[in-house]
């Protein structure tokens, strides 16, 4: 998509891909999943008002005329066909309550084409779409109405295959016209890829287009969210009310191990406390080096051509003054050692003209041992 830019925060776009649209689905089938299992339970009344709130009515295109059929994606029974042409409806009577409308177009008044993106676009998809429509279709973004169904998201690298569909504009809405003639106000308008039978993945119509859903429908969701409430209050307040009333039985007992648990704890930590003191001087003793340790270390890195003539030891440091052939190099000899560390020289190395020694002053600090 060269000569494109699109304005995405990268956060909130990883965010979305990734954290919320796989929770929207995820909450999507545990919602289909728990509706179906508490419908069975309601009175039969309210199954009866749900079935009925269920229903959809389907219009399939066929020629010249639209065949009506009522139900859900799994089962319909055809009401009716409406003559567009001219108007004029074929022994039918539309329901008045249903929860939505579905218009099926003919797959030769759609154009489907498979097309990958990058994987940063979804949370834009349609405006990146609508730049795509000239170059992955034979018509400008506004010569068509359009749609897309992802079926595949490619982690490792990081795109997205979709299912883009479009119907030209002009033929959908001559034929939307022809149905508002018959009070007709479809919700969604769709291919004959997805009839009844199968859930719609596309809607051509833009969100702006698409009219409101009944009020009588988000009455009955509101209402099943409320009783999906009211269960999962209940389910939740018995095992809280038990577990109070066995915590209000058990009370004596437990304050009774509370003041023995305490006792013991007090013991407890009076003999931490005297474990302690006692090991102190051991622990001290075992991470102190000795200085005949210290000399005996020294003596084993330098060299033979190295005199000491002064050893000075303060704390963890230690001082030497001697001779020896390469002063340098005993820094590195002493920070090879397992006990010295920080060698440097604490003056300049100076050059014994009568023996060609030189004459160092240099100091390391004493690591301490760590065993306890």
């Amino acid at each position: 998509m060269s000569g494109m830019k699109f304005d995405i925060d990268p956060i909130r776009q990883k965010v979305r891909v990734q954290l919320v649209a796989p929770f929207l689905r995820w909450f999507e089938d545990f919602w289909s999943w728990w509706s179906g299992e508490i419908i069975p339970l309601l009175p039969q009344g309210w199954r009866k008002e749900i079935f009925l709130r269920s229903q959809r009515l389907f219009l399939t295109l066929t020629g010249n005329d639209v065949v009506v059929t009522q139900g859900t994606f799994d089962s319909v029974r055809e009401i009716g066909r409406i003559q567009l042409d001219p108007p004029n409806p074929k022994n039918i009577e539309l329901p008045t309550d249903v929860r939505e409308t579905v218009l099926f177009l003919p797959r030769d008044k759609t154009l489907v084409k498979s097309i990958n993106l990058p994987r940063a676009t979804e949370e834009n998809l349609r405006e990146v779409l609508a730049f795509e429509m000239d170059r992955q279709t034979p018509f400008t973004a506004d010569q068509v109405y359009y749609d897309c169904s992802i079926h595949q998201r490619d982690v490792r690298g990081q795109t997205i295959t979709l299912d883009l569909v479009v119907s030209p504009r002009k033929m959908v809405d001559t034929l939307l016209t022809a149905l508002f003639q018959f009070g007709i106000y479809p919700d969604v308008v769709t291919t004959n890829g997805y009839g009844p039978g199968e859930k719609s993945a596309v809607n051509l119509l833009p969100p702006q287009g698409r009219p409101r859903r009944r009020k009588t429908w988000n009455r009955l969701n509101v209402t099943l969210g409320g009783v999906i409430a009211v269960l999962a209050i209940i389910a939740v307040s018995f095992p809280i009310l038990h577990k109070k009333q066995v915590i209000r039985q058990l009370q004596p007992t437990l304050s009774k191990l509370a003041v023995e648990a305490e006792k013991t704890n007090q013991l407890q930590n009076e003999v931490e406390q005297f474990v302690v003191g006692t090991n102190f001087l051991v622990r001290k003793r075992q991470s102190t080096l000795s200085v005949l340790q210290i000399i005996n270390e020294v003596t084993r890195i330098l060299p033979d051509d190295t005199w000491i003539s002064r050893f000075d030891l303060n704390g963890s440091e230690i001082q030497l003054q001697g001779q020896s052939s390469s002063a340098e190099a005993l820094i590195s000899m002493l920070e090879s050692s397992t006990i010295f560390r920080n060698a440097r020289f604490r003056s300049p190395v100076v050059q014994n003209p009568r023996t060609n020694a030189e004459r160092f002053h240099l100091s390391a600090e004493i690591e301490q041992s760590d065993e306890s």
